[in-house]
């Protein structure tokens, strides 16, 4: 077996793990590939997939309705995301939630649920909801956006880069400037 046929082989033995919903009892059951959805800051880069029976209710067909997830990041702040990618898979649809930076805003419980709706506007004549789930969004690490004293490191890093143009004989520069990418740029004069 070569690399090609070895990466084929795990691509095709990885199965989806879906957060699956019962229609009677209308909870989401979250399994603990997806207790954890990220990162803080993270942005579109996790994905959850949810599985439930394409009908449901009074015969409401899922199929035929705008399935969104509700969530709300744990600072509180509310939103949804609309899943474009809703599929039926016989007697079921599957469909998925691509986790934004404001659903990773702040460390904590992401509270969530999945709302059907057989229209995108306020005219709603079918809507279809679950009960609340949780998942988890775990601490990472942002810098501040601007550069001032109260951020040593990046002086640091500013005041060795001064230093290695000095070595590299750049004495004769006249002026330094910051790039937005954090670069630090000389101007050397003729």
């Amino acid at each position: 077996m070569n690399l090609e046929e070895a990466i084929k082989a795990t691509e095709l033995s990885e199965e989806t793990v879906y957060c699956e919903i019962d229609p009677e009892t209308r909870e989401i059951s979250v399994p603990e590939t997806y207790k954890i959805i990220g990162v803080e800051s993270d942005e579109d880069v996790e994905r959850v997939w949810f599985k439930c029976p394409k009908v449901v209710g009074d015969n409401i067909d899922l199929s035929t309705l705008f399935i969104y997830v509700n969530f709300e990041n744990a600072s509180g702040e509310k939103d949804r995301y609309y899943c474009n990618d809703m599929s039926v898979d016989g007697d079921y649809i599957t469909f998925s939630w691509l986790i934004s930076r404001k659903c990773a805003k702040a460390k904590g419980m992401v509270r969530f649920i999945v709302c059907a709706k057989k229209s995108q506007e306020d005219d709603v004549t079918n809507e279809w909801n679950t009960t609340v789930a949780e998942a988890e969004v775990l601490e990472g690490l942002e810098p501040d956006e601007s550069f001032d004293e109260t951020h040593p490191d990046i002086i640091n890093q500013i005041l060795e880069e001064i230093e290695k143009i000095k070595a590299m004989g750049g004495a004769g520069a006249s002026s330094f400037y910051l790039r937005e990418d954090g670069h630090l740029i000389q101007v050397i004069e003729d």
